[in-house]
């Protein structure tokens, strides 16, 4: 059983959790609820997978790319509009799901697609474009936040519809 890292920090936004690899990739990242909430939640998630979940803090060694990616993340909530490099790893999700997120990352900040014209790319429903959304555990990096319905109407949203109004708004798009 090999081990992750989590950490949990206050940006000037919301409170983050980050779950990252020995390399500094992010392989789960929530925000938006308190810190006891968040753990709660990550503990939950990764409850079927044979992963072993410390924190940061605990960890010995070399943490220079964690540490980067942690900053990084920080960097990119509070202001979405500006591209950070930070290096993901799926853990979860079903083949059609880690499609649809792939989609997800082609779409450049600043800009949105419905969910019909991703569910009309991949030759599928818009509910289960919806549900993959719903189902991405990396908030920010997978950008469900920029997949609106309808006349660009803003729907669910994982971490709340005001981050995702919040994180759209940043990138300069107004709904």
């Amino acid at each position: 059983m090999s081990n992750l890292y989590y950490t949990v920090f206050d940006t000037d936004v919301c409170t983050v959790l980050l779950v990252l690899t020995l390399n500094g990739f992010v392989c789960y990242a929530s925000l938006g609820k308190p810190a006891i909430e968040l753990k709660g939640i990550m503990a939950k998630d990764f409850l079927s997978l044979p992963y072993q979940l410390k924190p940061l803090s605990t960890m010995t060694g070399d943490k220079i790319e964690i540490d980067k990616s942690v900053e990084k993340f920080k960097l990119l909530v509070e202001t979405p509009s500006v591209s950070q490099d930070i290096k993901t790893e799926l853990l979860f999700g079903t083949p059609l799901q880690r499609k649809v997120w792939k989609e997800l990352v082609k779409i450049p900040a600043g800009q949105t697609r419905t969910y019909k014209e991703l569910a009309d790319l991949l030759g599928t429903h818009s509910r289960v474009i919806g549900n993959c959304c719903g189902a991405n555990r990396i908030a920010v990096l997978i950008p469900c936040h920029r997949v609106v319905g309808a006349n660009n109407k803003l729907t669910g949203y994982r971490w709340g519809k005001s981050y995702k109004e919040y994180l759209l708004k940043q990138e300069g798009i107004g709904i």
